[in-house]
């Protein structure tokens, strides 16, 4: 299980690349066409490839392991309970992610030390989801914020 976040809207076509997701440092990433076919050189897309109708204009998980991190850097609620801190637009969510993610990068080591021990998720993974959606939030400002734990 992970923290599932969405940026929900309805008036947008988001790309569909491929359907097949593998986890990467604690996170459900789809791979890329090239990536695809890099992997499983006999793959064929079967005409997916294409735009469809999506109500989701981001989407993107992470392993609650770093939920402590996180609430070390001052983004938990942010992260896993917005609803519970009056935040509802990705808009909303923007400055405590810059806050969070500026509190991450200046000092690395100080985080590090939540690293989990079963080594599913890290430091960078958690970084990278930080910064990942906020780059969404700034894209996508008027779309409702999701989340499921």
């Amino acid at each position: 299980m992970g923290l599932n976040v969405y940026l929900k809207s309805t008036t947008r076509l988001k790309p569909f690349v491929t359907g097949i997701y593998v986890r990467r440092n604690g996170q459900s990433v789809e791979l890329t066409v090239k990536e695809a076919k890099e992997m499983y050189p006999n793959w064929k897309p079967d005409g997916r490839i294409s735009y469809k109708e999506d109500e989701y204009d981001f989407e993107y998980n992470i392993t609650h392991n770093l939920n402590i991190m996180a609430s070390k850097a001052g983004i938990y609620y942010a992260l896993w309970r917005p609803e519970e801190i009056g935040l509802i637009y990705a808009k909303d969510l923007i400055l405590c992610l810059v806050k969070g993610l500026a509190r991450l990068k200046s000092d690395p080591k100080k985080y590090k030390k939540y690293n989990p021990e079963n080594k599913w998720g890290d430091y960078d993974g958690l970084v990278n989801f930080v910064k990942e959606y906020l780059k969404a939030c700034i894209d996508y400002p008027d779309s409702v914020i999701k989340v499921s734990r």
